[in-house]
């Protein structure tokens, strides 16, 4: 009888002792992926910066007009609209050539998955001082938008 029961009792004893060695080893798990999760915060944050959430869109399209002040443009947002995962603008831009071209160039480097589909150029526009004038008009189509059901509540900035 005594026998017995020590088998039972060591039986159970061992199979207890397996279901803490996977609780513990689950725990573990747990504790790796959220330490991890913790020190890749800026990464994630760096990342979710390269795209234009639903709801920044006011801020993006300012930071496209301030490239036109600092290219020494006059930049008009003349279409905006969403297409899908993606977004779509048309910017009118006048001043000097070198100008236009210059703000062509900071808009392609923007970190955006950012693609300008079309360029429409034409001289000789008369500006208001009488000055003659170069007008860009550029078609562009943002990929890196991000809609607000794509943005998880776990990788959403704080």
């Amino acid at each position: 009888v005594l026998y017995s029961r020590t088998k039972v009792a060591s039986a159970t004893a061992a199979r207890e002792s397996e279901q803490l060695l996977a609780e513990n080893s689950k725990e573990a798990y747990l504790s790796g992926a959220s330490r991890d999760l913790k020190e890749s915060e800026s990464d994630q944050k760096y990342l979710l910066g390269l795209f234009v959430q639903e709801g920044s869109e006011v801020g993006f399209l300012e930071r496209i007009e301030g490239l036109g002040k600092s290219a020494g443009v006059d930049v008009k947002i003349i279409d905006f609209s969403r297409a899908g995962d993606q977004l779509r603008l048309s910017v009118q831009t006048k001043g000097n050539f070198q100008n236009l071209y210059y703000f062509l160039s900071l808009v392609e480097s923007l970190p955006f998955a950012l693609s300008v589909d079309s360029v429409s150029l034409r001289g000789g526009i008369v500006g208001d001082k009488g000055v003659l004038l170069w007008e860009g008009v550029y078609s562009m189509t943002l990929s890196s938008y991000l809609p607000k059901t794509a943005v998880t509540k776990d990788i959403a900035p704080n």
